[in-house]
């Protein structure tokens, strides 16, 4: 029979597509019974576009797909093996009064609510499968009965809505991000253009109605004032810093797909904090006498980067104080001379020309550098750790790295 339960100040949003295990007490059996069928449970609530979730599975799935190196590289490969959460996690967040009826069962949201209706397992032969038929079945004919209750339209076959859902996740997920990123840098220009027409238009307006003895007549003035003027020359020319966050932004929508991957893939971030409750920590940095940038504290990870992106951190980093776009001509020669160290101390005319336009306050190559260099970082580990490690700052202001320089060693 099932029956509602309340949770109390749950540390994650309802979803009415996740079927979750509990229990009280450990059960041995149950326990076995998923654990050597899983996959086949997974599979059969997966095909209805529900997501089985049973909690200590879920955290060895997080481990293997470097959830965990990801949001917390300073734990060791030791203190990563030892995170777990048991079945029972969940009663923390439920009524007393409640806790000592939950038997081995499955639960499920019935509304965007902190009420789920509770299965007990016990009750259904969940043996004579190996993949919960039976209580599956139960949860569809109860979610049939929800849903004619919410619509009286009636309600949407399962397999229908999972395939809505699923298809074309990723993709629809790519192009929301690309879209939104477009109508912003489109917004901009359109904003931009808008004040120069509108002021070479009050200009014209201006010399249209002069008077006296400046002019003879206003026929005369007109004649001297084109009636179209082209105002892709009336622009003024953006430089780097301009078009800095949102370059930064545009070139990073790889990363943020891959993030956003990540945390569909059953990435719950309310476990995430209920496993490392431990405070941040940065990693020192080491310079190698082969440029090479490694993060000890990371489990010496090391960060890659192709020559001309590293030999512009090496210089940002040389500078604790920032550099200033607009000043960026006058590190030209020390930024060649990294490059070319790096290089092994060839240099190219190439090289020169790249170094030229990164150094070029009016040219993207800035941009597009600083982008690929927090890319780096942000592929090897989260935001809030990765924003000390690259090279930011505000519009017409210096830009640097945050870290502090004690933590850096040059060998």
């Amino acid at each position: 029979m099932q029956y509602n339960i309340t949770f109390r100040q749950l540390p994650f949003s309802p979803n009415e597509r996740n079927i979750i295990y509990i229990e009280n007490d450990n059960d041995a059996e149950v326990n076995q019974y998923i654990c050597d069928n899983y996959t086949a449970i997974k599979n059969n609530f997966g095909q209805y576009g529900y997501h089985f979730i049973y909690l200590p599975l879920l955290v060895k799935e997080m481990e293997q797909q470097g959830v965990f190196s990801y949001y917390a590289p300073y734990l060791s490969q030791a203190e990563e093996a030892s995170l777990n959460l048991s079945s029972n996690w969940l009663l923390n967040f439920m009524e007393e009064t409640q806790k000592a009826d939950i038997e081995p069962s499955l639960i499920y949201s019935v509304g965007h609510t902190k009420t789920y209706r509770c299965i007990p397992i016990r009750e259904y032969d969940y043996t004579q499968s190996n993949d919960f038929s039976a209580l599956l079945e139960a949860i569809l004919e109860n979610m049939q009965d929800i849903q004619c209750q919410h619509a009286n339209l009636g309600y949407m076959e399962p397999e229908q809505e999972a395939k809505i859902l699923t298809n074309k996740e990723d993709e629809e997920i790519r192009l929301r991000v690309l879209k939104a990123a477009e109508e912003e840098k489109k917004r901009r220009m359109e904003k931009r253009e808008s004040k120069n027409i509108s002021f070479f238009n009050r200009l014209k307006k201006g010399v249209d109605n002069l008077s006296g003895d400046l002019f003879s007549t206003k026929a005369n003035l007109r004649k001297s004032v084109p009636r179209e003027v082209d105002f892709n020359y009336a622009r003024v020319p953006q430089t780097a810093d301009d078009t800095f966050p949102e370059e930064s932004r545009a070139l990073l929508l790889e990363v943020q797909d891959r993030i956003n991957k990540l945390r569909q893939m059953g990435v719950n971030l309310a476990i995430l904090e209920e496993l490392l409750r431990q405070e941040k920590k940065l990693s020192r940095m080491i310079i190698t006498k082969k440029f090479d940038i490694i993060l000890p504290d990371y489990n010496n990870m090391k960060v890659e980067m192709t020559p001309l992106c590293k030999a512009l951190y090496l210089l940002f980093l040389r500078h604790p104080e920032g550099i200033m776009f607009s000043y960026l001509p006058d590190f030209h020669d020390e930024l060649l001379l990294i490059y070319t160290q790096i290089k092994d101390g060839y240099q190219t005319e190439s090289m020169r020309k790249s170094v030229d336009r990164l150094t070029d306050p009016f040219d993207n190559s800035i941009n597009e550098k600083c982008a690929r260099i927090r890319e780096a970082f942000l592929k090897q580990f989260e935001s809030s750790l990765a924003q000390h490690y690259v090279i930011d700052g505000m519009r017409g202001e210096p830009k640097s790295i945050a870290i502090p320089r004690d933590m850096v060693t040059w060998e």
